[in-house]
């Protein structure tokens, strides 16, 4: 009795470890996934008094993500206020309305929308017999990071320096209708970490509402380039260039690729580059890994698991696990493949997720870029990582945001079944020598092959009530290689 009990815990022990690298993951039922976020554009207000047209829409947002209040809420400010104008434009207007008709409109549209980042901009346009005004307001959301984002995240410096920027970016954009003598006070006043700004795929525009220069009712747009020196690099795409550049090099001490054109030097003008420093290559990382799910290619896989190092307080626990050992495979499967155009979030790292990387700068201890002909191989190291408990979410863990790592849920679903004998009181994961090795098409800029190697070692804890305690640990290894198309 006391050899089978043991053997069951030894189980418990070995079923735990596999937990984190499951063979045939299993998607959870559409019955009890909600999405994070989901929206619609509605329209609100669609009638006309005398002869004035009246028109309202708006993005109206569903999910989990506590996000969802907030931007429900912006938007909500707006719907009050448009109807509480639209009452007093009717209550002035509606009866001197001539024959041309009049209108007051506020339309919302998604203008951008890249791996939980949303941009949304409402067009307004008014025109009740005088001059005619058009303007854009918009909003934009990271549903990753739970809030709503200002011209801050995207510019460098502080507030004073955002606004240097942006009153230099504006005077630019301007300069063939200036008016000499005229200072442009609502420019400034509109410019600063707080501007009015929405995003497209060439970069951030930030729009200036009408009359801030002379005769220009439409407002100003201005734009700035995702690559300009004034940008962030960690919500923005880099630009890739094809060109072969003179002088790129692997530094073998340093965790970046060092290549800068002449023109970059001797800073004439911005330039399509290839990402060089560290940020840039992790936000290159991050693009490439994230379109695969956005974009569904399909593809096919393998998937090796590696459990080793067994070690318990308990020998005869020890020598069980040993035995448990013989039913886990360790070979190297071949995966289903993925059909193009399929659900690609549940088995395509990092796996149950709609995104496949959210990695940054500072757990990275090596990033490479090289050349290998018309494909860039990108390869990441990441530091060790020391960790209590296991992640309630992937993201939690810096590995997480890279790898598929075991969650709280998944261990605790595998030993379930043993919940009659005791509990995991502990496991506490500790990663080291995990690395990615991305091959990247150099003309288009997506995934050809991706290989990933994470290792952990566990160390565990049980109770239970009918046999002693027992501590252990395990070295935990998973090998993934995915082909791309």
């Amino acid at each position: 009795m006391k050899r089978t009990l043991a053997l069951i815990l030894a189980a418990m022990l070995v079923l735990s470890f596999a937990a984190c690298g499951k063979t045939t993951p299993e998607p959870p039922t559409e019955t009890t996934l909600q999405p994070a976020y989901s929206y619609q554009i509605q329209t609100i207000v669609e009638e006309t008094r005398g002869n004035i047209k009246f028109e309202f829409s708006r993005p109206v947002f569903a999910g989990t993500s506590p996000l969802v209040g907030t931007a429900n809420a912006a938007y909500d400010q707006m719907e009050a206020e448009y109807k509480s104008r639209m009452e007093e434009a009717a209550a002035d207007y509606a009866e001197e309305a001539g024959s041309d008709p009049w209108n007051f409109t506020e339309h919302s549209r998604l203008i951008y929308e890249r791996h939980g980042v949303l941009s949304f901009v409402t067009e307004g346009d008014w025109f009740m017999g005088g001059v005619h005004n058009s303007w854009i307001a918009g909003h934009t959301f990271d549903f990753n990071l739970g809030r709503e984002l200002k011209i801050a995240d995207f510019l460098q410096g502080d507030d004073a320096d955002i606004t240097a920027a942006l009153v230099d970016a504006f005077k630019g954009a301007i300069d063939e209708m200036d008016v000499p003598g005229y200072d442009y006070p609502d420019a400034w006043e509109q410019s600063g970490p707080d501007a009015n700004f929405y995003l497209a795929e060439d970069g951030v525009h930030v729009f200036y509402m009408p009359y801030v220069v002379p005769a220009t009712q439409n407002g100003v747009d201005v734009f700035i380039p995702w690559f300009s020196r004034l940008m962030k690099r960690e919500y923005n795409p880099p630009v890739i260039t094809t060109q072969p550049v003179e002088g790129l090099a692997a530094l073998e001490e340093t965790t970046t690729l060092a290549a800068e054109s002449e023109a970059e030097a001797a800073g004439e003008q911005e330039t399509a580059k290839i990402p060089q420093t560290k940020e840039e290559l992790v936000a290159y990382y991050n693009e490439v890994v994230n379109r695969v799910k956005a974009e569904k290619p399909g593809f096919t896989w393998t998937l090796q698991n590696s459990v080793s190092n067994i070690a318990s307080s308990s020998g005869f626990i020890e020598r069980a696990a040993d035995m448990a050992m013989r039913f886990v495979s360790l070979d190297v499967d071949v995966m289903p493949a993925v059909a193009k155009g399929a659900d690609h979030n549940e088995l395509f790292n990092v796996r149950g997720q709609s995104w496949g990387g959210r990695l940054t700068p500072q757990p990275v201890s090596r990033i490479t870029l090289a050349d290998k002909g018309a494909a860039w191989e990108l390869r990441v190291e990441l530091k060790p990582e020391k960790r209590s408990a296991l992640a309630v979410s992937p993201a939690d863990h810096d590995h997480g945001r890279m790898f598929t790592v075991m969650t709280y849920n998944e261990i605790h679903d595998a030993i379930d079944p043993y919940a009659f004998i005791g509990k995991m009181e502990r496991f506490a994961p500790s990663y080291r020598d995990s690395w990615a090795v991305l091959t990247i098409d150099k003309e288009t800029d997506r995934l050809l092959k991706a290989e990933y190697k994470l290792t952990m070692d566990a160390s565990i804890g049980a109770k239970f009530a009918v046999f002693p305690a027992f501590d252990a640990t395990a070295t935990i290894s998973r090998h993934e290689v995915y082909k791309i198309g």
